[in-house]
């Protein structure tokens, strides 16, 4: 028996399955300033990498100190997403496949796409922009959290960047 089990270890060990989800930098800018030292308004900004399979899921996000403290003032409040840029060109990297798909959740449990599918369909070449709704009722999406991007379709370790301004 314990043979059967350090085979199958050995065996496990071996195949060189990865299970990497992605990576994904954060950062953030003020756009204008607001009473009490909270923002009127940001950007967040993601530059994403899928993983070996073209798949960016729950990712590993890198911030840094200042930008953990600017989104803890941003979301002090509910935010309006007032824009989306998708760049399939602005991750310094290889651009996407085409027609890759992206979402921004607030976590990986809610599947609720914060892009109202915006991110559907994407092109390798084109910049998508546009304010996201709500995909039942046409109502704007707020964010009350900092969000995860989530990707399928990319191309093994393919790049782009989402911009998203918050009000």
């Amino acid at each position: 028996m314990k043979r059967i089990m350090g085979i199958l270890a050995i065996l496990l060990l071996c195949c060189g399955v990865s299970y990497a989800a992605g990576t994904a930098t954060l950062t953030v800018e003020y756009v204008s300033g607001g009473p009490g030292g909270i923002p009127d308004a940001a950007e967040l900004k993601w530059v994403c990498a899928g993983n070996a399979t073209g798949y960016l899921t729950s990712p590993t996000v890198t911030t840094t100190e200042t930008t953990r403290i600017i989104l803890r003032k941003i979301f002090e409040s509910a935010r309006r997403i007032e824009r989306v840029i998708i760049d399939p060109t602005g991750g310094g990297g290889t651009a996407p496949a085409n027609l890759y798909d992206i979402e921004v959740r607030v976590n990986s449990l809610i599947a609720n796409d914060l892009l109202g599918g915006l991110g559907d369909n994407c092109g390798n070449t084109t910049i998508k922009m546009d304010s996201p709704l709500t995909e039942t009722n046409n109502y704007p999406m707020y964010l009350r959290e900092t969000p995860v991007v989530y990707g399928v379709n990319l191309g093994i370790t393919r790049t782009f960047a989402i911009h998203m301004l918050v009000r």
